[in-house]
């Protein structure tokens, strides 16, 4: 789907990320990005792939323009290590003997590419402009859908024409919000951490598991819940980090369920062991 023309023609602050080893290539390249009449670009540079990696662990980007040939990596190599940590759209920059290399990488995830030796300034912000907007509208459609099907889960009407309310939000709404912000947190820091590559909040998931579970919840009381959350999402989150919200935490409600499942059998347990008693 091509931006609309609107959109496209908004003026945009884009954070790129400029993966490229060579000063001459990479001057020009910032030069090039920093004139824009249109747009107000602001560059990040890394001289290899090791140092962009990081740099994508710390920060959010709009956009990496990604050199094909780094001291530590070369072709799609590069593309598929920046694709595992960030959602950013990527273009790269070839040789004069590129174009093989470069249709590689499209099909390892990036957007689009250039060649060097016929870089252009409005060709060059053209396809970074584009790319994000591409992207954000993706990731917009990506979080309304989603928010969409965690809602007909939940708000199905029944014969009356009203909204049935999952049990807990009916019986406790108070608690019910509770439980809303307490997930919210955890579903915020599991993201972080899942795309971080660091350890989960374990601590924090078990927590809210035996919060739910004291409160007698089903599935389609987490199934609300995680809804709910998502709606704060939507309104306090830029739409890269509600869509990485809405990928992890799939994972996220899931593993909510079992935590949900595991309280009710410990309980279980314990109450067969006192009836043995």
């Amino acid at each position: 789907m091509a931006p609309s023309r609107a959109t496209a023609n908004a003026s945009q602050l884009i954070k790129v990320l400029l993966v490229e080893d060579a000063d001459g290539d990479a001057d020009l390249v910032r030069a090039y990005l920093e004139a824009s009449p249109r747009d107000e670009f602001r560059v990040t540079r890394a001289t290899n792939l090791t140092d962009a990696l990081e740099h994508l662990r710390r920060t959010s980007f709009d956009a990496v323009v990604l050199d094909l040939t780094l001291p530590d990596a070369a072709g799609a190599s590069g593309v598929y290590a920046v694709r595992d940590l960030s959602h950013a759209p990527i273009i790269v920059l070839t040789g004069a003997d590129g174009d093989s290399m470069a249709l590689d990488c499209l099909a390892a995830g990036a957007e689009d590419y250039l060649g060097k030796n016929e870089l252009q300034a409005r060709a060059l912000t053209r396809a970074i402009g584009y790319a994000v907007v591409r992207r954000r509208e993706q990731e917009l459609r990506t979080m309304t859908e989603a928010r969409s099907r965690f809602k007909a889960m939940t708000d199905a009407t029944g014969q009356e024409g009203r909204p049935h309310l999952s049990p807990l939000r009916a019986r406790e709404p108070e608690q019910f919000n509770t439980c809303v912000w307490r997930y919210y947190e955890t579903l915020l820091s599991y993201t972080t951490a899942v795309n971080a590559k660091m350890r989960k909040p374990r601590q924090g998931m078990s927590e809210i598991a035996e919060r739910l579970g004291k409160l007698n919840c089903a599935t389609k009381d987490i199934v609300a819940v995680h809804a709910a959350a998502l709606d704060l999402a939507s309104g306090e989150l830029p739409i890269e980090r509600q869509c990485q919200i809405v990928v992890e935490g799939r994972l996220f409600a899931l593993e909510m369920m079992g935590g949900v499942l595991e309280y009710y059998r410990s309980q279980a347990a314990i109450e067969r062991g006192e009836v043995m008693r």
